[in-house]
């Protein structure tokens, strides 16, 4: 049950404009308790009374079997008979205050897990109904996506008391021999401005949504207009411009984006604008590639993203605060600036999605890239999410470019030269 997905490791460097206050902090900015004995957490370990000095501690993501740990909990001595339950606590103070009307809790687990807040429980995923035992275990493994998820859980304000609160989870294994267990838990409070549904696409940006949306292609020939908006391959357009999805809204409003409008100015400059445009493009990925990369690389990009996946999930954010806010951007967010920031510069780009053929035969994977398209007629896929330090710049007739590089249905989208077929 290993992920072989991205590592998903928080730094200090997301940042918590997105919401109007924090109670609890992502990933190594966190400190928890936790008790991973080999039984039974005493009866009243969920309530804000209990003592809990005698737990260990650590920051998190916690558990095991996973690279992007900050701390390492023990699952007994057998390898093949790991203990089912492990528990975590974390305290924290909270002062009322009227501009907070939402909280909302963004939690990761593997498999299934209880989370209680002052010894109440407000959320429950993957586990039975009724009383849950220390060897009670998951209903199902989790795996891929699924493990990697930060659930949304929107709480009222009355839940949480002045002073003092406590919350308290146990996460459960579906088997005793799992490879993995992983815990991260993020408490958020929002007040009427901090975080939008999304509205109608606009006419004027409607007809390149769809081409997007329907296509998974946005041609060399249109530019990305004010109103678009991104919702995932997920997302459902509705004939009347209304959109709903399960992740985050990218949406492009450059008189509202500042951060933006510093890309496209970069995009238009002086030293950008005398480059051969070949070298204009690489300049261009570059610059977003350290916008949109965590200082420990761009494998790190996931944790942070996926917590904004359930933050903002059918919510809008603008695509220039995606990087100010969460310090991380992965292929869909990259394409698309690279697309708004290559139209700026006088090149001929193309955004694509698709899905991405991995070497050793591990599968394909839901992607998105770039083409660029010389006056030559020549075309290279422009891909700012592979760790090349050309970025991918294939010909797009080369034999990686057409084996790798595939449509949403696996099909082949570029055709090799003879001499590549030979």
């Amino acid at each position: 049950m290993q992920t072989s997905t991205v590592l998903l490791i928080f730094q200090s460097f997301f940042f918590d404009a997105c919401a109007l206050t924090t109670l609890i902090a992502p990933g190594a900015e966190s400190q928890w308790k936790y008790y991973d004995g080999a039984e039974a957490a005493a009866p009243e370990w969920r309530e804000i009374s209990f003592d809990d000095s005698k737990w260990k501690s650590g920051k998190a993501p916690l558990g095991y079997g996973e690279r992007e740990l900050n701390t390492t909990i023990s699952f007994g001595g057998d390898s093949k008979a790991k203990r089912i339950t492990a528990y975590f606590r974390h305290s924290f103070d909270f002062k009322k205050t009227d501009d907070v009307r939402e909280f909302a809790f963004l939690i990761r687990q593997d498999d299934g897990a209880v989370v209680y807040l002052n010894g109440k429980e407000i959320y429950r995923y993957n586990l039975p109904a009724g009383e849950v035992q220390f060897d009670t275990r998951a209903n199902k493994t989790l795996d891929g996506h699924r493990e990697d998820r930060y659930r949304r859980i929107s709480v009222p304000v009355t839940s949480l008391k002045p002073g003092k609160n406590v919350v308290a989870a146990e996460v459960h294994q579906s088997n005793p021999g799992s490879s993995d267990l992983i815990f991260d838990l993020v408490l958020r409070g929002y007040g009427e401005k901090d975080v939008f549904l999304p509205g109608k696409v606009p006419q004027s940006a409607r007809t390149v949504t769809e081409a997007y949306h329907r296509k998974h292609y946005v041609g060399a020939g249109m530019t990305i207009p004010d109103g678009y908006s991104d919702g995932g391959r997920g997302m459902k357009l509705y004939p009347d411009g209304a959109i709903r999805t399960y992740r985050e809204v990218i949406v492009l409003d450059r008189s509202k984006d500042a951060a933006l409008r510093k890309h496209i100015e970069f995009a238009t400059s002086k030293e950008i604008e005398k480059l051969p445009p070949e070298e204009r493009a690489k300049r261009i990925a570059r610059y977003i590639d350290q916008d949109m990369s965590p200082p420990r690389g761009r494998s790190f990009s996931g944790g942070p993203v996926g917590v904004m996946e359930s933050e903002y999930a059918n919510r809008q954010v603008l695509l220039g605060e995606i990087s100010t806010r969460y310090g991380a951007g992965v292929c869909r967010h990259r394409s698309l600036l690279f697309k708004v920031m290559g139209d700026a510069a006088g090149l001929d780009v193309a955004l694509v999605r698709g899905k991405y053929k991995h070497r050793y035969n591990r599968g394909f994977g839901g992607h998105a890239w770039n083409e660029l398209i010389l006056k030559s007629g020549k075309k290279f896929i422009v891909d700012v999410t592979r760790p090349n330090e050309d970025f991918s710049f294939l010909d797009a007739t080369s034999q990686k470019a057409v084996e790798r590089y595939l449509d949403t249905k696996t099909n082949r989208i570029y055709q090799p030269t003879k001499a590549e077929q030979n």
